[in-house]
């Protein structure tokens, strides 16, 4: 079969031709004329050896730089990883804690919540009127499970945290003018949001669990917050633009009473939007807790509930935002109420009080001495500030500074090297480089022993005997005193709740009442200034409501023996 090649016209007696064929190395058109000046030559290669194999250099794969996403789709990727990052949090939560797994649900629709906020703030060509009514609609389909929610309430865990896309994507009509493509940085999504939802889904549960252990959680890094960036996959890590990789890499301690503060700004935002409350707290389990660890009586988790019922107090998250937000935290409101049953009966300032019978709750007393031996002992597994030494239970591995090094024995300095290679080092051998890869080669290796146990909760604790918690209290419970009752009546004797230190400055503060506070903001997880402010909220709630029941006794003409002295 001959093949033709489509050439130049031929133009040989009118013709039109422009098919040709080669022949014999000369080019002739379909109606045979022959294109004259081109002659066709093949290479000739007779005559020549067999050429030498060719030495080349291997070529060295080069890794494949990824393009960084910004602006709106940058945004999209980092709410992607906020899910990833949620998604783990939740499961460990339900796999290693045990908590019932509708917490996944609840979760998920709170992080829908959260994300409907996030669309009334995207900077659309729409009108604000149009974008809030779809904005609207859309969290109005989601909170009631509709079929246009992207996402499914009995499918599988795999679908739980997708992207939604009509969230998070806006169209434009025009190009002409450059606009804001993403949020203020003041309205994104942060990712210690994430534990505030984890907390307020485990609220909703009524499960018993304070801040004070997402704390403890996060310090001992069983919970992914500190470096969460290392949790989210390599694919998205390298796309992410510098400001969203901080945001996901915090290198520092979760500082204290910022959880709180967190919650009670998404308890608030909630409510604005959607109008969500939320119940209170479980303060029965929760006050019971605290006894535990604070080492009290059981006689103090009867009057603490008497003097909250009597002081009207409830438990439940503010919401709206104000000003004193730490008089309103609902954890911080419960111990100041055991701070202040706990001064009540025993003062906590070296005086002695008699009560009249053997059935007051101040008929026992503690050995003061044994009790504070009691709550050092416990200081690390609250990972509290009682200590003031550097090592290990003493303070936080992300705390320890270069001269910190010179004071460490050789357990503690295997310890800090164990937190750094669980950290810092990289799981996958192939992510490291050339030269970071050579200096780890020199010093292999070994696996780190795991963490130690985190303060056990009420429900680990309830039926074990060889509990270290449980023989703590035992021998805690041994050294308690009874106070003799004196039922006469003498002016010289001090009565349980006389001569109450309603107010005092930290440097007139007793040595056992700063370590009950101390204790008791370790428990919740924040600062011990906070912790005093919301005792001094009681004390003043306390001493208005004596004076008003002073006032209403003199216009009875009744006598009320009762004194009250200002610190």
């Amino acid at each position: 079969m001959v093949e033709y090649k489509r050439l130049s016209r031929c133009g040989i007696d009118n013709c039109k031709q422009v098919h040709f064929y080669l022949e014999n190395g000369r080019w002739f058109c379909k109606n045979g004329h022959m294109r004259e000046g081109e002659l066709e030559m093949a290479a000739d290669d007779e005559g020549f050896g067999q050429t030498g194999a060719r030495a080349t250099r291997a070529k060295v794969e080069t890794k494949k730089v990824h393009k960084v996403l910004r602006g709106r789709k940058g945004f999209e990727l980092y709410l992607q990883c906020l899910q990833i990052l949620l998604q783990k949090q939740v499961w460990w939560l339900i796999k290693e804690k045990g908590f019932p797994t509708e917490l996944e649900v609840i979760a998920r629709d709170l992080w829908a919540l959260r994300l409907q906020v996030v669309a009334t703030r995207l900077p659309e060509n729409l009108p604000a009127s149009q974008a809030n009514s779809q904005a609207a609609s859309r969290a109005q389909s989601r909170a009631l499970g509709g079929e246009d929610a992207g996402y499914s309430s009995q499918g599988s865990s795999d679908y739980l945290y997708t992207s939604d896309s009509d969230i998070a994507s806006t169209t434009y009509s025009s190009r002409r003018r450059r606009q804001r493509r993403v949020p203020k940085a003041g309205d994104r999504p942060k990712l210690i949001e994430l534990l505030s939802f984890c907390y307020l889904g485990l609220l909703l549960l009524r499960s018993a669990v304070s801040l004070g252990d997402f704390h403890r959680w996060v310090d001992s890094q069983d919970l992914a917050y500190t470096r969460a960036i290392r949790h989210v996959p390599e694919a998205m890590r390298e796309k992410l633009s510098a400001e969203y990789y901080m945001a996901l890499e915090p290198n520092t301690r979760l500082q204290r009473g910022r959880l709180s503060r967190t919650v009670h700004e998404m308890v608030a935002l909630f409510h604005a939007n959607f109008g969500l409350a939320f119940p209170p707290v479980n303060r029965e389990v929760l006050l019971l807790r605290a006894v535990h660890d604070l080492g009290l009586p059981l006689e103090i988790y009867a009057a603490a509930k008497k003097l909250a019922e009597g002081l009207f107090m409830t438990f439940e998250w503010p919401p709206l935002a104000v000003t004193r937000r730490s008089n309103h935290w609902p954890e911080a409101k419960l111990l100041a109420i055991v701070i202040s049953a706990v001064k009540l009966c025993y003062g906590l300032d070296g005086l002695r009080r008699y009560p009249v019978s053997a059935a007051e709750t101040a008929a026992t007393s503690l050995e003061w001495v044994a009790w504070e031996r009691f709550l050092r002992g416990g200081n690390e597994a609250r990972r509290g500030q009682l200590h003031g030494a550097v090592g290990r239970g003493q303070m936080l591995e992300v705390d320890v500074k270069e001269a910190d090094v010179f004071k460490m024995s050789s357990e503690d300095l295997d310890w800090y090297l164990d937190w750094y290679e669980k950290t810092w080092c990289a799981e996958d051998s192939g992510t490291e480089t050339k030269l970071s890869q050579g200096i780890l080669n020199l010093f292999p290796l070994s696996n780190a022993p795991p963490p130690p146990p985190p303060l056990p909760s009420l429900e680990e604790i309830e039926g074990e005997e060889a509990n270290p918690l449980i023989r703590r209290l035992a021998d805690l419970h041994a050294h308690t005193v009874s106070v003799p009752a004196v039922a006469e009546e003498d002016e010289e004797l001090l009565r349980p709740g006389e001569q109450y230190l309603y107010y005092s400055w930290d440097e007139e503060m007793p040595h056992q009442l700063k370590t009950l506070i101390q204790a008791a903001s370790d428990f919740l997880g924040i600062e011990c200034e906070e912790m005093q402010k919301v005792v001094h909220h009681i004390d003043r709630k306390l001493r208005q409501q004596i004076q008003e029941k002073r006032r209403n006794a003199r216009k009875t003409g009744m006598v009320d023996g009762e004194e009250v002295v200002d610190g």
